[in-house]
């Protein structure tokens, strides 16, 4: 066997333990957002959750995330509100819960929303990665940009048990959280 097999060979052992390891914690009704939050990562997550909201039983979702797209996060989140109706959603964050990712863990089941010990928590207001001038001349975007931040601020202020005015004046030049921050301030319930 040449090198260019072995690696095509180690490729697929890879792909075949990663499937194995999804199916897994599938099983054990564990979900991991990794990565940027972004529409294939959101679809996954979201078909995840379903399934798991059909089986009964607490949904574990871990969050691992510089964060992503708002309007895959917004998804993800309406997702995790359907299937809290039924069951919990206990949510995870481990190593770093930025932007979206931050966002998402406040909308865990109340009493379920946990950080590992060594995990950094970021908000900040919404921003949109789009040439400026593009957007100085998209009124309709900039008002839409505007609403869409007051509302996720809104959510996430009441998902804590702040004033939006006062969560929004935390965050605004981003707020970066150790977990025993996050937990002074309830955006996480406990510490693991």
């Amino acid at each position: 066997m040449d090198h260019k097999e072995e690696i095509i060979e180690d490729k697929d052992k890879d792909e075949s333990l990663g499937d194995f390891l999804d199916q897994f914690f599938l099983e054990k009704r564990t979900i991991f957002l990794f990565g940027d939050i972004e529409n294939g990562l959101a679809k996954r997550t979201i078909q995840q959750l379903l399934y798991l909201k059909e089986t009964k039983g607490d949904i574990i979702l871990n969050i691992c995330s510089d964060g992503g797209a708002i309007e895959s996060q917004n998804a993800i989140i309406d997702t995790i509100e359907l299937c809290k109706k039924e069951v919990d959603v206990c949510i995870c964050a481990i190593g770093k819960c930025f932007s979206a990712g931050a966002n998402i863990l406040t909308f865990g089941t109340k009493g379920k929303r946990v950080a590992t010990a060594n995990t950094t928590i970021m908000f900040h207001p919404i921003s949109y990665d789009l040439p400026l001038d593009y957007i100085s001349k998209q009124q309709s975007f900039s008002d839409y940009s505007k609403i869409e931040s007051e509302r996720i601020t809104e959510a996430v202020a009441k998902n804590i048990g702040k004033k939006k005015k006062d969560w929004g004046t935390l965050i605004e030049d981003g707020l970066w959280l150790s977990p025993k921050e996050a937990l002074k301030l309830k955006v996480i319930d406990e510490i693991i």
